[in-house]
């Protein structure tokens, strides 16, 4: 279920469980000197929009 959909209990847990990877395992999917971007850069658009090959697929996504 997504984050948006989720109960506000879920979606507290959920943040509990986000704080707590942040601050108690920084580097386990990276080094600690090499930062991701937030959400892997999906939240960057054109990176986004790359990840998808259809261009009806990306029309759908924007509107």
């Amino acid at each position: 279920m997504p984050y948006t959909n989720a109960k506000t209990v879920d979606q507290n847990q959920a943040e509990k469980l986000l704080r707590l990877g942040m601050r108690r395992c920084k580097s386990f999917l990276n080094d600690p000197g090499l930062s991701p971007p937030p959400f892997f850069g999906l939240s960057s658009f054109p990176i986004l929009m790359s990840m998808v090959p259809e261009v009806e697929e990306q029309i759908k996504m924007c509107s």
